[in-house]
């Protein structure tokens, strides 16, 4: 009886380290997908305000000032 109690004990124990190491790795990847999310949300707020812009205010922010003819 009491061996089959610790046998229950162990394997708890057990499950629970692997339930454990399973969701430190699920948060490691969270965490690491927020930040790639975050990176790009900024990314996409730049191209997002560069929409606006008119094609000779784009083309002189890119430094194509030769590119542009005075009409």
């Amino acid at each position: 009886m009491t061996s089959s109690a610790r046998d229950m004990d162990d394997q708890r124990a057990q499950s629970l380290k692997i339930r454990a190491e399973r969701e430190k790795l699920e948060e490691e990847r969270d965490m690491a997908m927020r930040a790639r999310m975050g990176k790009e949300a900024v990314n996409a707020g730049f191209f997002n305000s560069q929409k606006n812009l008119s094609l000779g205010e784009a083309m002189s922010r890119r430094g194509g000032q030769g590119l542009q003819r005075a009409i």
